[in-house]
């Protein structure tokens, strides 16, 4: 999610832990509605850009709403058969509704990645585990300064599993990078490329250092 990048340093969280969950969405409906009353569906926009197929298939209106589940409730409390949700099965349960289609992701095999945070800032010691520090760093304002960067990281032979850019403040003059590293902070070839790193940014913040979820490496 987006927002993400925004949220850690405004916040100045720190991750202590990330975690892969498989999420399955579903579009629900009223008791007693079927699929051809739907003209409607409501969720999250993460949620309904991951089931973007089902919506268009059937043509329906979306509704962006805060979460999924509030998506669900809202049309529980407003028992009008041509609108929908996507949310999970427990949102059905909870909120009596009835599952008009099953596992509408676009992608089967569809799992979104969550972090445990904190304000402390808390390292794991180094052991013979897999490990991800994870930072967000401005550049400064120079040809090539990405390139250079990027350098700082092969050269020291340390792989990057993640790298996005964001706009700072809706504009894109000013961009920021967030990125995941494989390895242990106190690994000499990561403190060697992190210390390369700070020649070609104008700030460089730790965002954290985790062990790696085991989901990573069973896929």
């Amino acid at each position: 999610v987006a927002d993400i990048h925004y949220l850690i340093p405004k916040y100045k969280l720190q991750i202590h832990a990330e975690h892969f969950q498989k999420v399955t969405h579903n579009l629900l409906g009223i008791k007693g509605s079927k699929m051809k009353d739907i003209k409607i569906v409501r969720s999250h926009s993460q949620a309904i850009g991951q089931c973007s197929k089902v919506i268009f298939d059937n043509k329906l209106k979306v509704i962006i709403c805060a979460d999924t589940a509030g998506s669900a409730k809202f049309i529980a409390e407003k028992k009008d058969k041509s609108e929908s949700a996507i949310a999970s099965e427990l949102a059905a349960k909870i909120y009596n509704l009835e599952i008009l289609k099953s596992g509408v992701e676009d992608e089967s095999g569809n799992v979104t990645r969550f972090f445990i945070m904190g304000k402390d800032s808390k390292h794991p010691e180094l052991k013979d585990k897999k490990y991800i520090t994870s930072c967000i760093f401005k550049l400064k304002s120079i040809p090539a300064a990405l390139y250079k960067a990027l350098g700082c990281f092969a050269t020291n032979g340390v792989n990057l599993c993640k790298l996005e850019s964001f706009a700072v403040k809706n504009t894109f003059d000013q961009v920021n990078f967030y990125i995941d590293i494989e390895g242990h902070i106190e690994d000499p070839s990561l403190q060697k490329a992190l210390e390369e790193l700070g020649f070609h940014t104008q700030k460089l913040d730790i965002l954290g250092v985790y062990e790696a979820d085991k989901f990573r490496f069973n896929n």
